[in-house]
């Protein structure tokens, strides 16, 4: 146990009541009687040293008793003296000589006593005192920062330590320049706070100053500076307060702002403001959108002192008495729509709402807002409702919840529904049962802004006919930009796409009758070409070459005229069978490179994959992607076949160094039969191989994507197919 802590728990004990007798009478006998023990132990027989034993016993009473503790062994020690110390020894005469000693001693004896006390006491005052200062400032919203004159820090309190980011400990010794960062909060510089130590002693607070808080951001704050007096010593220390404004300035701020947008309000370019004077009618002042509307000049305004009356036409002055009424009842008006007259006599639509500025001086403010524009949407709008009623195309509304709010005349006329049977009712109601997920896509498609053009889809009408239908849908917004609405127009398909079918037929039944005389004339021909090639004759023998080529070019048109038809009447047939994926690759590469000689195909990447499907129609798929970057790309000298799989999909790449494809192509390029117009003049196709491509990628729920290489020309053909367990 240290000292320290013994001193503690004296301190505690002679508080209590046994503790505070002990320190007055028990302590005092128990020392008085060691002294006399000590005095025989050693023998001591000099009135010096016995004199010296009752000093050491008051000093120590004293100090851990009080006053009375000290003069109660004094007295006691008188007694010690005459009865132990002085001849005759045990017995008690205060005889002249020994009665001036101690009288002598009892007077030291109490001037001691006195003398410790009053030490004891001030120390305990000090630090008492030292303990509430401590207290006082740790609890202070403030931050204190107490230093030297050449500003090392000696204290800072919690506030202190929470503003700066740096703990007492931390703080201690060190320079308040180098420990705390302090800057301009106008232009953002660091301040030599020691500067304002020698210049800027004062009662007041400064501010315009940022304490940068450790490793973050910086905190505004206001300071005062002032000597600190110590003792005998003045201007010994120096403290500076700190007070965060961070508070007190987004206060500042928000009044600012407020400010700001009362006074954007008034100079605003839309709303007219005006100050009046309830009792005379008077426009006190007005801004220049209001001056605008009546087309005053600011000086022509100030001039002629106008009144509610002189603006107001006949036909609403009662209305104006009605409204000033209201304001001085109720200390406002309600906004409501009226008219005022301009300068020239014509007329203004406006809404005007006024509130009680300042009730003693009976002022109110107004806000009017210009209707011109207003009325003349109104009206245009009055017009394309006619035009959208009287139409024939079906024409539909509905909210966000998908509940109908018009149906015009064309739609009565499509689906056999009257506008009174489908005002309010779910547009879900001429939804095929088949069809009903479709709302939750179209929905969320709208929520994003996008509009659905030719969205093709099938409907029911009342008496339950399903009808195919083409639907542009498209959001309404408001002014401020939200989606309150969504429009329908719809088209109905049905005929179109009866004729398309039978086109497909027709296709479909041409083809194949042709497939039987061209399967012939192929036989016929090379029967032909080995009689031919008998003869050795060079001429002949490119003859039968070119017919080759030509037949065989006849054949592939016939069968992707075939391939075609069968896919758009649903009648293409997909086989399910296990294939290995890279080697399905490497032999198409093979076989189209065996029949090139200019192009060399590289082929990079491998998935290790065996793939469940239809072979045939991924070999189609990869054969005319390979062929068109080749024929496309008649400078080139390469195309680059790259496979990978990554997140559970197999992804095939063709990339070409040929032409391109631009945006507007990208659109198109895989509908059938198209074929852009700078395609279609250099090489030859119909447009189908696309077409035909990417509806087998529908079909395993793959997509197939063309974007520009990134080498800078060319494009790059890419397939991605789900992984199929």
């Amino acid at each position: 146990m240290s000292l320290k802590n013994a001193v503690d728990i004296y301190k505690r004990f002679e508080k209590t009541k046994i503790g505070h007798f002990s320190a007055t009478f028990i302590f005092p006998i128990i020392l008085t009687g060691l002294t006399v023990f000590l005095r025989y132990r050693l023998n001591l027989s000099g009135m010096g040293d016995n004199y010296l034993l009752i000093y050491f016993v008051i000093i120590i009473c004293a100090l851990l008793g009080n006053m009375f503790s000290g003069v109660f062994a004094t007295i006691l020690g008188i007694f010690t003296l005459e009865y132990f110390f002085f001849p005759p020894y045990h017995e008690i005469f205060f005889v002249r000589n020994h009665a001036f000693q101690l009288s002598i001693f009892f007077l030291q004896g109490i001037f001691f006593s006195w003398i410790i006390v009053s030490q004891k006491e001030s120390s305990i005052s000090s630090t008492e005192q030292r303990d509430w200062f401590m207290n006082v400032m740790g609890n202070i919203d403030d931050g204190i920062i107490v230093t030297d004159r050449k500003g090392i820090i000696s204290y800072m309190n919690s506030t202190a330590e929470n503003l700066s980011g740096l703990e007492l400990k931390e703080a201690i010794g060190k320079n308040i320049r180098t420990a705390v960062e302090f800057l301009d909060s106008k232009n953002n510089k660091k301040i030599n706070i020691n500067n304002l130590y020698r210049k800027q002693v004062s009662n007041d607070f400064s501010s315009n100053m940022i304490l940068n808080k450790k490793s973050k951001e910086g905190i505004p704050i206001d300071y005062l500076i002032s000597d600190l007096k110590s003792g005998y010593k003045k201007n010994e220390l120096r403290i500076i307060v700190l007070r965060d404004i961070t508070e007190r300035r987004k206060v500042y701020e928000k009044l600012r702002e407020d400010e700001e947008k009362l006074k954007r309000l008034t100079s605003s370019s839309v709303i007219g403001v005006y100050v009046a004077d309830l009792r005379r009618g008077i426009i006190l002042e007005a801004n220049d959108v209001f001056l605008k509307m009546l087309r005053y000049s600011r000086k022509e305004f100030e001039k002629r002192k106008l009144t509610f009356f002189d603006i107001t036409p006949e036909e609403f002055k009662n209305t104006t008495r009605n409204a000033l009424e209201e304001i001085k009842v109720k200390g406002m008006v309600n906004p409501y729509e009226k008219e005022y007259l301009k300068k020239n006599g014509d007329k203004i639509p406006v809404l005007i709402g006024a509130s009680v500025l300042d009730k003693r001086k009976q002022t109110a403010i107004a806000f009017v807002l210009d209707l011109t524009e207003h009325k003349k949407s109104e009206s245009y709008s009055s017009r394309l409702a006619s035009i959208v009623e009287s139409t024939d195309d079906p024409i539909i509304s509905k909210d966000l919840r998908a509940i109908v709010t018009s149906w015009n005349r064309g739609a009565e006329k499509l689906y056999g529904f009257r506008e009174e049977e489908m005002l309010g009712k779910p547009i879900i109601k001429i939804f095929p049962k088949s069809r009903i997920k479709e709302l939750d896509y179209i929905m969320k498609t709208l929520s994003s802004g996008e509009a659905l053009e030719n969205f093709q889809t099938k409907r029911v009408t009342k008496k339950g006919k399903i009808i195919d239908v083409s639907l542009t849908i498209s959001p309404v917004f408001n002014k401020f930009g939200d989606i309150v609405e969504i429009s329908v127009i719809t088209r109905d398909i049905s005929k179109q796409l009866e004729l398309e079918r039978q086109k497909d037929e027709f296709v479909a039944v041409a083809s194949h009758e042709l497939k039987t005389p061209l399967t012939t004339i192929k036989g016929y021909e090379q029967i032909l070409k080995r009689e031919v090639s008998k003869f050795q004759n060079p001429r002949m023998n490119l003859i039968m070459e070119n017919m080759e080529v030509s037949i065989n070019k006849l054949n592939r048109l016939v069968g992707d005229l075939l391939e075609v038809s069968r896919i758009q009447l649903s009648r293409a047939k997909f086989a399910s069978l296990r294939f290995d994926f890279d080697k399905m690759v490497d032999e198409i590469i093979e076989s189209v490179q065996a029949g090139e000689k200019k192009h060399k195909i590289i082929r990079r990447g491998r998935v290790d994959y065996k793939f469940i499907g239809d072979k045939f129609r991924f070999e189609q798929v990869l054969s005319n992607l390979l062929n068109n970057a080749i024929k496309y790309s008649p400078e080139s000298d390469r195309v680059i076949v790259d496979t990978k799989k990554e997140n559970n999909k197999i992804k095939i790449s063709i990339i070409d160094y040929g032409i391109g494809v631009n945006e507007t192509q990208r659109e198109r390029i895989f509908e059938r039969f198209y074929r852009s117009e700078n395609a279609s003049q250099k090489f030859s196709g119909m447009g189908i191989g696309l077409f035909i491509s990417s509806e087998i990628v529908k079909r395993y729920n793959g997509t197939i994507e063309v974007g520009n290489n990134p080498d800078g020309k060319g494009s790059i053909f890419t397939v991605i197919l789900p992984l199929r367990k």
